[in-house]
């Protein structure tokens, strides 16, 4: 009996979650935007120190649209929403014929530590300001929340110094 119920709770929760990502998959579709460190960069950069720039570069968008890319402080995002402030300026960019977004700088050194999304708001098309199937979005990468993450830089005099009273204990609790 307790194996039944401890069976059905994982089936729903099963369940649950492969509703919520499809749900969530079919909100946005309006291209693929991408993080990057350098414009020569091809794979997409999820981690970045405080030291380093953040390019955006995007594929399958609207051809020929003006958009409007956005550094949001990572949050749950849905199809309708009002797009939350931009924690760098908001940089305008224009697809090609292809609808191709060629690498820009949306966010210059130095950069805060924290997890974020990227949002590109096209302004040719849909709402503006607001999200809808015209954007394009850049989050949901790093464990399962963030477009990408800056992490703080640890001095190596630090580092240095935690491994050795590291060292230094475990040594006296030999002895």
């Amino acid at each position: 009996m307790k194996a039944n119920f401890l069976f059905t709770i994982l089936l729903t929760f099963i369940l649950f979650t492969l509703l919520l990502s499809l749900a969530y998959a079919t909100q946005i579709t309006g291209g693929t935007i991408t993080s990057i460190s350098k414009p020569t960069d091809r794979e997409e950069i999820n981690k970045f120190k405080p030291t380093d720039n953040v390019y955006a570069k995007g594929s399958a968008l609207k051809p020929l649209r003006r958009y409007i890319i956005y550094i949001i402080n990572d949050t749950w995002l849905e199809e309708g929403m009002v797009i939350p402030p931009s924690v760098a300026n908001p940089v305008t960019a224009t697809t090609d014929a292809t609808g191709y977004l060629a690498p820009t700088l949306i966010w210059a050194s130095p950069l805060k530590p924290g997890n974020y999304d990227i949002i590109a708001d096209c302004q040719d098309e849909g709402v503006k300001g607001f999200l809808d199937d015209s954007d394009a979005i850049d989050d949901m990468e790093i464990n399962d929340t963030a477009g990408f993450f800056v992490i703080p830089e640890v001095p190596f005099g630090v580092i240095m110094a935690l491994s050795a009273c590291a060292l230094a204990f475990l040594i006296k609790r030999k002895i």
